[in-house]
Parts: structure tokens; C-alpha cells; sequence
């Protein structure tokens, strides 16, 4: 069974290719979710967290990288993956508060079986690893992410012997990209947004004003994201491979062509389509939307993360990850 990922940078239209995939006959998330579309069976895939939160394999990762230091132990991870709180750790966000109970909501749904699967990935836990150098640390993880997946694939085949294709959602972000060579003969695609549309979705999305304390603040957070990839790229382009590449949502969201191109270089030639989630007509009322903000607030988000935003799209373009 193959595994695919979705991710993005922050509001840049992970959802979308999400709900593109789950068009695809063979193609189901891990999670149910039955409030997206009652009518089907098996719903699109969603986030959990499993290779992104601090306390996960891709937090391991992370931890490395950045140098964070954080406290995560072999029984840390245990009680992550099965959507458990960790005692001593109250830093966590909202968001990684909401993965959690959805790892907690997994947990119950594949049952004793994952359980004894979570067990097992994490017998592989380096004890040392905030000394081990990065790639050797990434070589174990994946380790670790093979059993875990393998289990998973197991249990819900036995529930779903027609599941081909197994999908995550931003799991891991794009702005890790090493995190993407956890996956086993799999790939993570990541969609890269305009950042004046971003930057109005996003503080729209995180009710926040549209001051200039708050467009500086999501500015920094936009350029950190697309920095982070970049410098992950340059340093372990190799080991990276074609597990990662990026393409941009305009062209998405517009062009039936590159969605029938990228479904067949996430997921193969032969899915047919058997449910209908993606809306072309509403995901293209996304392009643009940034016009409704005053020409100061246009300016200043183009003088801060433009630069940046082309500055990418030519430099994934030059590593041959930029998909068109």
C-alpha cells in the first residue's frame, strides 16, 4: 500500500489537494470524518499530527534541526501517538490540542491493534538522540514511521480491502521537507499560495486585524516558513529525493490539466473518480481575494513577503521540485 501526504506553508490551500484526492477510487485518509460528507463512505483525510506536533516523529525531526531541545522520550511519544496527554507538558497550542484528541479519536477507532503497533514503532526510540547527528537520527525515525505505518495499513485493510492508497494531511509541513523522506516509497506534495492571498486568509482565518503589527507579524511568519524549506533543501537535497515537491495553488484551483498531472504523480494512472469533494468554481474564488484590502496593507504585505515568495518558486524551480 502506497502512502501519499499533502501539506502546505500556512493557509496556502492543503485542503484542496486533500479533497482532490479523495476523489480518487483506492484513495482514503486514516481518520473518518463524517461531518465533511455524510453521503459517503469515507470521507477526506484529515490532520492529526502524527509527524508534525512536538511530540511525534516528525517532532523528533524537528527537534533536531532547529536545536529546540525538547524533553521527548520514548514513553512521551507513546502516549502522543495514541492521543494521550503527557504529564509535565502544558506548552501545548491549540492546534496541537485539537491533533491530539483526533489522535485519541484514532486510537479508538483502530483499536488494540494500534495500540500494539504504536508499542512497536516506538521500541525502535533513540535514547541518545539529541546527540545523534540529523540524517543518522532521520534513518531511525523512519524506521520507527515504517512500523507505524505498516501496522496502520494492516488494520485498515482488514476493514477496507479496496484501500490502495493511504493519505496524510499536512503531515509534515512544507517548510520541513527532510520530514517527507519519513515516508516510505511515498511522496508529500507541498502548495505554495501567494502571499497577499495568504496573508488576508490567514488573519481572516485567525480573526486577527488587518493592522500593521499583524501583517509584519504574519509576514515574518510566511518568510520563516519558505526560508525553512529552502534551507532544508540546500542542505539535504539528496536524501530528500523525489519525496518532496512543490506547486502553487493558483495553478491548481485553475487548471483541470495540471490537477489530472499532479493526481497522477501522487497517486498513479488508473483511480477512477467515484466522489466528488473538490469544487473548482468555489476554490478559484480564492485567487485574488487579497484586493479587498486598502492599498497600504497591499503594499506593506507586498514589500515584506514577495520578495521572498519569488525568491522560493525560483529556487525549488532550480532544484527541479517545482511541479508545473
Amino acid at each position: 500500500m502506497k502512502i501519499i501526504n499533502v501539506s502546505g506553508f500556512g493557509n496556502t490551500g492543503c485542503t484542496s489537494q486533500a479533497d482532490y484526492l479523495s476523489e480518487f477510487s483506492g484513495v482514503r485518509g486514516i481518520l473518518q470524518d463524517q461531518s465533511r460528507n455524510k453521503a459517503v463512505t469515507l470521507a477526506p483525510y484529515q490532520e492529526f499530527g502524527v509527524l508534525k506536533c512536538v511530540h511525534s516523529f516528525g517532532g523528533l525531526i524537528i527537534n533536531s534541526t532547529h536545536k529546540l531541545n525538547r524533553n521527548i522520550t520514548k514513553e512521551s511519544l507513546r502516549l502522543s501517538l495514541l492521543g494521550h496527554s503527557i504529564v509535565g507538558y502544558d506548552e501545548m497550542s491549540h492546534g496541537e490540542l485539537v491533533h491530539l484528541k483526533k489522535r485519541e479519536l484514532l486510537s479508538c477507532e483502530l483499536g488494540e491493534d494500534y495500540i500494539a503497533t504504536v508499542d512497536k514503532a516506538v521500541s525502535y526510540f533513540p535514547a541518545n538522540y539529541n546527540q545523534m547527528d540529523t540524517l543518522e537520527l532521520v534513518s531511525i525515525v523512519r524506521a520507527m514511521f515504517q512500523e507505524w505505518y505498516e501496522g496502520v495499513s494492516n488494520i485498515i485493510l482488514k476493514k477496507n480491502p479496496e484501500c490502495e492508497i493511504i493519505g496524510l494531511k499536512n503531515d509534515p509541513p512544507g517548510a520541513f521537507p527532510l520530514i517527507a523522506s519519513l515516508l516510505p516509497n511515498g511522496v508529500s506534495s507541498a502548495i505554495l499560495r501567494n502571499p497577499l492571498d495568504t496573508g488576508w486568509d490567514f488573519l481572516r482565518h485567525y480573526k486577527m486585524e488587518y493592522s500593521k503589527d499583524n501583517i509584519e507579524w504574519f509576514s515574518r511568519h510566511y518568510n520563516s516558513q519558505l526560508n525553512s524549506a529552502k534551507s532544508q533543501i540546500l542542505r539535504y537535497r539528496d536524501h530528500i529525493g523525489d519525496s518532496y515537491f512543490v506547486h502553487d495553488f493558483e495553478t491548481f484551483v485553475s487548471s483541470d490539466s495540471h490537477r489530472k498531472k499532479y493526481a497522477e504523480r501522487m497517486i498513479g494512472k488508473n483511480n477512477n473518480v467515484f466522489r466528488l469533494f473538490f469544487n473548482e468554481t468555489n476554490s478559484r474564488k480564492n485567487v485574488n481575494v487579497y484586493k479587498s484590502l486598502d492599498k497600504n496593507q497591499i503594499d506593506m504585505l507586498s514589500a515584506l513577503s514577495l520578495p521572498v515568495y519569488e525568491d522560493f518558486k525560483q529556487f525549488v524551480n532550480s532544484q527541479g521540485l517545482f511541479f508545473r
